[in-house]
């Protein structure tokens, strides 16, 4: 089975990547490469006992945190056969080896090297102190000139003390074998000094001083990350090298630091959000893997050179289905492992997946967070939105790419922005409702039972109100408090539509309430017939919607207008008295005929230009006429607009040029 792999992708082949403690990784290192050194005869006699000494102080004295083992093509260094990173972690790990890959013959010529990454403390010693802990090493592992450079195991490299006359490989000599493991425990006097600026744990990585529960970082490590710049020296290509971490990553950081183990995470721009993730995998101490369902599993710890993952048990280059995905992470996923599932969000709708896959599915994710816990790895489900199946929801921590814009997915798919409409001149003049207007912003302005809601008959003009507001926003003419606010419309409709499933809709209004809160500081929400909230989404042994929202009202975290009648407010409102103390009425009276023909006049222009005709002042003092004759049991000034608006669409297919008071006349002659 094995040899099968190797015919559908032979090279690069790279092994899953140790993490241990020093004593752990000491013995997995010296035990592949004395393993490595026995089938392919990499070393000279003479100078194993100086290499695993050269180790042993390496890693037992903080000087190192990664090394890496690799059989690369000496003509095309960019080709690699075979390689295996080695890294430094707290806590221990167990570790598998080389033995099921090295019985396949690597093509030749090829050279071996061993990549030594050293720690941000030694890097940030002088080069004169560096350069006094290294006297006694064997091999010249370290050029001062440069930077980091390789170590190639042969003689070129080697100090001249070190004379061998043999270059030639071959195998080690019976009973030779890697130095006692006391021996690593005991070296403590070469230890390097913690510098001030730059705090690490035992691996040389720094914020890892401060742990959280299960090994992963505390607030107050990641509070303490953060540098203004890390330009200042090199620290070679290791993957974990660099040490400071952006406020993009600190943010993501924190959402992180919690008990959780599974995350569905939104994002506006994946790749971002992914290379986000990448950069505080090493503050993390996981591994990386991205998953995407057209190419399965990819190590993507190196931005530069990501791979598809193979190790001793598995090929996971292989196109998984999104349940194989799950089976495999939970019954033969590595440790300390940061999986990325990017195209994963479109199997958690019912609607994608049959009965009986959904059902193992959910059965599959329920299972997965003890596992994962044990493991100390986390898995984070990428999607735009934050939908979830409402069985599984409480068992994921919500990450919010709130750095990116902070997109409102709930408010943009189920509402419409009032804001918008007004800078794209999709909105009417608002005339005389300038006290309606103030009150909202009063009550708005006030620290408890922030919420106003505009009570008044049908067509007085209560979404006027909501839309003047949004215009003096666009303008900038409201307080400072105000004027980077944006009003959205909510359509309860839209909110309900396509809720099959009990628990469905209290999802979206749950995720719609989060949304709201984590931009309570930029939004509005106005909710036209609030009224209709009152047992919206409620069956039997689930809550209405209104009972999911009087929390968030009740502390202000939850900006909202409300319009209703005044006939249902007191039937449905006014009832609820827990739900009426949330809100302060605004009464929204109608205008007499006077008011009702300058709101015509203000927004005649509207018409004018939709219509491409002229409207006289005698027209519009007639459409109040013969709306308050005609339509008695309607209000001002919605009815009189309505006649305008049918007046001018009747002059328009007659192919006139204007409305005078006897188009308007002509409109309500009988046949």
């Amino acid at each position: 089975m094995f040899l099968d792999l190797f015919k559908k992708s032979p090279y690069p082949i790279r092994l899953e990547t140790v993490r241990a403690e020093k004593s752990v990784l000491y013995k997995t290192l010296c035990g592949d490469l004395e393993l490595l050194n026995g089938y392919y005869g990499i070393f000279t006699e003479g100078l194993a006992g100086g290499l695993y000494q050269d180790l042993k102080q390496l890693i037992g004295s903080d000087m190192a945190g990664e090394f890496r083992l690799a059989f690369y093509d000496p003509l095309g260094p960019e080709k690699v056969y075979l390689e295996r990173s080695y890294r430094l972690i707290k806590g221990r790990r167990s570790a598998t080896s080389f033995l099921p890959i090295i019985k396949r013959p690597l093509p030749e010529p090829y050279e071996f090297d061993i990549f030594v990454y050293f720690s941000d403390p030694f890097l940030s010693l002088e080069k004169e102190k560096q350069a006094e802990l290294l006297k006694g090493f064997a091999f010249k592992w370290f050029n001062f000139s440069g930077s980091l450079v390789r170590l190639t195991v042969g003689p070129e490299v080697f100090p001249p003390r070190l004379e061998s006359s043999d270059s030639s490989r071959a195998p080690f000599v019976s009973g030779f074998g890697p130095p006692r493991l006391e021996e690593l425990e005991e070296l403590e006097e070469a230890r390097l000094p913690d510098p001030e600026s730059s705090p690490a744990d035992d691996a040389g990585r720094p914020l890892r001083e401060d742990r959280g529960p299960g090994d992963r970082p505390s607030s107050a490590a990641v509070n303490g990350g953060l540098k203004a710049d890390t330009a200042d020296r090199e620290t070679g290509p290791g993957p974990e090298a660099a040490s400071a971490i952006s406020i993009e990553e600190a943010a993501l950081l924190k959402q992180l630091t919690s008990d959780n183990h599974l995350f569905i995470a939104a994002y506006t721009d994946s790749r971002k959000l992914i290379d986000r993730f990448r950069g505080i995998s090493g503050h993390l101490g996981l591994n990386p893997l991205q998953w995407t369902f057209s190419e399965g599993f990819r190590e993507i710890a190196d931005p530069h050179a990501p791979h598809y993952l193979i190790n001793d048990d598995y090929w996971l280059q292989a196109k998984l289905s999104p349940l194989e995905t799950l089976r495999v992470i939970r019954n033969e996923g590595p440790h300390q492992t940061l999986y990325l599932l990017e195209d994963f969000h479109y199997y958690l709708r019912r609607e994608n997946l049959s009965g009986q896959e959904f059902g193992e599915l959910i059965s599959l994710i329920k299972s997965m967070p003890e596992v994962l816990k044990d493991r100390n790895s986390l898995v984070v489900i990428l999607a735009p939105t934050l939908d979830l199946p409402p069985e599984v929801a409480p068992i994921f921590g919500v990450i919010r790419d709130e750095v990116s814009g902070r997109r409102l997915h709930f408010l943009e798919r189920f509402g419409r922005d009032l804001t918008q409409q007004v800078e794209n001149g999709r909105s009417k003049p608002i005339v005389g409702r300038d006290r309606e207007i103030y009150a909202c912003l009063k009550v708005l302005s006030q620290m408890e039972a922030n919420n106003p809601i505009l009570v008044g008959k049908a067509g007085v003009g209560k979404t006027a109100v909501v839309e003047g507001l949004a215009r003096l926003i666009v303008k900038k003419e409201v307080p400072g408090l105000f004027r980077d606010k944006r009003i959205m419309a909510l359509n309860l409709n839209a909110l309900v539509s396509g809720t099959k499933y009990r628990g469905e809709f209290e999802s979206r209004i749950e995720g719609l309430v989060e949304e709201v809160k984590s931009n309570v500081d930029r939004i509005i929400v106005f909710i036209d017939e609030i009224h209709t909230l009152l047992g919206m989404g409620s069956t039997e042994g689930s809550t209405g919607a209104e009972n999911i929202l009087k929390p968030s009202l009740a502390r202000g975290e939850f900006p909202c207008i409300g319009a209703t009648t005044s006939e249902e407010y007191r039937k449905y409102i006014e009832p609820d008295k827990a739900l009426a103390r949330r809100f302060q009425t605004v009464p929204i009276s109608e205008p007499d005929r006077a008011q009702s023909q300058e709101i015509l006049r203000g927004i005649k222009s509207v018409y004018e230009n939709h219509y491409g005709l002229e409207i006289t002042d005698q027209a519009l003092a007639a459409c109040v006429e013969m709306a308050a004759r005609f339509l008695p049991q309607e209000c001002f000034p919605g009815k009189a607009i309505r006649i305008l608006d049918g007046v001018c669409a009747s002059a328009s297919l007659a192919g006139r040029d204007s409305v005078t008071e006897k188009n308007v006349a002509e409109e309500f002659k009988g046949p």
